[in-house]
């Protein structure tokens, strides 16, 4: 697949992420070394993130210190600590998810850029290192071999700001999980028995990004609940430690919600698959996959209405304006509506027909080919 070199060559990527399943390197990273196992890869990550250790032997893992917690030791560790590691790693290629270069290495260098770059949202934990990306981004558009827009919107909104950049744009969409698939009847009942005490469910996630929304997720959960008189419940999958809010104990609707731990892919798919719907209010589906997930697993995820967001999932998703009632009343209706709900599940897929992990994989492999050969 990656071609240029007769022998094996060193792919070093830099990982910009909370959880592996939420970086787009990292799913990719993973596919690729699989079908090359000739190459060796370089993966720099967070030293707070452990990767597994059914790691494949031909990747290596690089804790990344000090921790990256303001712009200035982001810029150190890129103009000066990592020219001297690709040099000491003998890497052929370096790709970084970080939307930075470095001015002081030979590596050819390639960008990958998240939907996050240009949505400006103030409670991402990575919020502190943007206003030092955009700053010099146009610098490191000219520093970088190519560059990766994870959507076809991310590729306009590079487009349209620097335009220079065209000719080195590419899109290759991120992969998605295989355990996410549509789940048959008789599976369903017994993921309902085991999360949410047989009852059918919304299901969303809980981690350091999510977790600004978690109000007003149970806020519109209780005008749902109080409404309908349902019995529905809501799952929600952990990954930090946190109760999704203050005094969370005393929330009315406290025996209706279920915590549990997030992390195992298996556990996430069958949450998934047996859900009557996700919901996902973070302003980018592709900060960690949910509603593609989501959709690839047989449910109707309900989503903020970004254009982003539209352009990604088409009419696969339910769109929700912010605030408490709209999200209430995005619930409510796919809760009175089996038709409307059925369409959405229809939609979701056509939508998931044209998603193959080999074919985006095989987009990067020829990207890596294209700088390497050039």
């Amino acid at each position: 697949m990656i071609s240029g070199y007769f022998c094996s060559m060193n792919i070093a990527v830099h990982i910009d992420a909370d959880a592996l399943p939420t970086s787009f390197l990292w799913q990719h990273i993973q596919w690729l070394s699989s079908k090359e196992p000739q190459h060796q890869f370089l993966i720099f990550h967070s030293s707070k993130m452990i990767l597994p250790s059914s790691l494949l032997s031909n990747c290596k893992s690089i804790p990344v210190r000090p921790s990256f917690k303001n712009s200035l030791l982001l810029h150190f560790w890129y103009q000066f600590k990592l020219p001297v590691l690709l040099k000491k790693e003998k890497a052929a290629i370096f790709i970084s998810e970080y939307a930075i270069c470095s001015s002081r290495t030979t590596v050819p260098q390639i960008l990958a850029i998240r939907n996050s770059f240009f949505n400006d949202d103030k409670n991402a934990p990575k919020a502190i290192y943007q206003k030092y990306q955009k700053k010099n981004f146009l610098k490191f558009i000219q520093l970088s071999n190519s560059i990766i827009a994870v959507s076809e919107w991310v590729a306009l909104q590079i487009n349209k700001a620097y335009p220079e950049a065209r000719q080195k744009v590419s899109v290759i969409a991120p992969l998605l999980q295989p355990a996410f698939v549509p789940m048959l009847w008789e599976q369903r009942d017994s993921v309902l028995n085991l999360y949410s005490n047989d009852i059918e469910y919304f299901y969303c996630y809980h981690n350091s990004d999510t977790h600004p929304y978690m109000l007003l997720l149970l806020k519109a959960f209780s005008l749902f609940k109080k409404r309908m008189k349902s019995s529905l419940q809501l799952v929600v999958l952990q990954s930090i430690k946190e109760e999704p809010v203050k005094d969370f104990h005393l929330y009315k609707y406290r025996k209706d919600v279920h915590l549990h731990s997030g992390g195992d892919m298996a556990i996430e798919a069958a949450i998934a698959g047996g859900a009557f719907a996700g919901i996902f209010l973070q302003p980018d589906v592709l900060s960690d996959l949910g509603p593609m997930h989501c959709i690839k697993a047989g449910a109707v995820p309900i989503v903020p209405n970004k254009e982003q967001n539209n352009q990604l999932l088409g009419e696969a998703a339910v769109y929700v304006e912010e605030g408490q009632q709209a999200l209430a009343d995005a619930m409510m209706q796919l809760y009175k509506n089996e038709d409307v709900k059925n369409g959405y599940l229809q939609a979701g897929v056509e939508w998931a027909k044209w998603n193959n992990n080999e074919t985006k994989s095989l987009l990067l492999a020829e990207t890596i080919s294209s700088v390497i050969n050039n």
